[in-house]
């Protein structure tokens, strides 16, 4: 694969954020503007999801459709109607249900028209051929089957790339997509980001990330290969910046300085894979057990 630009992810969301209120402002002065689809792409975990929520006014500006775990087209599904028209006939209609979320978020972008809405659709390439279709009519039209989506809508897509465009250094980057054909990736705006891991310390920092956590990756040589490292097998845990996140809440109940090695190391093994375990076990074993509290 050629080489790409890579930026950082608040670089990307400034883009997606200048861009949506630029087009909704040219489009509430009557201008006929085409919308811009923009598609993260990165690794895992690094924090997408949550940055395009802040983004959003408040959270009734933004609804996450996450493709993958959606049935195909279920975006919007078709149903029958059985109803009597004006000359007592029954007659049978194909009508379709909207998305419940996207329900929501349609009738509040009607009733606040000035203010940009996001759609965000996760996992934006691992959908099925039907979904894909879907995705397509809504890149086309701004519409769902039966459905026209309010103009201040603006529909933003996360996925994974088809091959590993970040450096050796992370491992072998799962892959599996199903890739976009040419006329889609003709309507969407790809922006690729990187994993930065001053970023992610300063974000650490800010909510309150386990101190053991942030120390061994601040003193990492290689802190990106730290935040994120891709399993090593198919049954084998890997890491990444949220499993960081999530294996800190669990160090608010197991602290890894005084708990059981035999508790500690699964624990933490079951959230960053086992070649992590060992680094995160031998750098706590070269800690001091005291801390200043105790020395004051």
């Amino acid at each position: 694969m050629a080489e790409v630009n890579l930026l950082n992810l608040k670089n990307a969301i400034s883009i997606i954020k200048r861009a949506s209120e630029h087009t909704l402002n040219l489009m509430l002065k009557g201008e006929n503007i085409k919308k811009q689809t923009f598609v993260l792409y990165s690794l895992p975990g690094i924090g997408k999801t949550e940055s395009l929520k802040n983004l959003a006014k408040t959270k009734d500006h933004i609804k996450v459709i996450d493709i993958n775990a959606e049935f195909g087209g279920s975006l919007s599904m078709p149903i029958q109607d059985i109803s009597t028209n004006e000359n007592g006939s029954k007659e049978a209609l194909v009508l379709h249900a909207l998305h419940e979320d996207i329900n929501t978020l349609n009738k509040h972008a009607k009733e606040n028209p000035e203010d940009v809405h996001y759609l965000f659709l996760d996992e934006f390439n691992r959908g099925d051929e039907f979904m894909k279709q879907t995705i397509m009519q809504l890149l086309l039209n701004n519409t769902l089957p039966g459905h026209q989506l309010a103009p201040n809508i603006f529909v933003v897509g996360a996925g994974n790339t088809s091959e590993n465009i970040y450096g050796d250094e992370f491992g072998e980057v799962p892959n599996d997509v199903n890739p976009l054909d040419v006329a889609a990736r003709d309507r969407i705006a790809p922006l690729f980001v990187k994993l930065d891991t001053n970023a992610w310390l300063d974000w650490s920092y800010q909510n309150k990330i386990h101190p053991s956590i942030i120390m061994f990756v601040e003193r990492n040589q290689n802190a990106a290969n730290v935040l994120y490292r891709a399993p090593k097998s198919d049954d084998e845990t890997g890491a990444t910046p949220r499993s960081w996140t999530k294996l800190s809440h669990m160090f608010e109940i197991f602290d890894p300085t005084k708990e059981s090695q035999i508790i500690i190391k699964p624990l933490i093994q079951a959230h960053v894979g086992s070649e992590l375990a060992d680094e995160f076990m031998a750098y706590i074993s070269e800690q001091p057990t005291f801390n200043i509290n105790d020395i004051l």
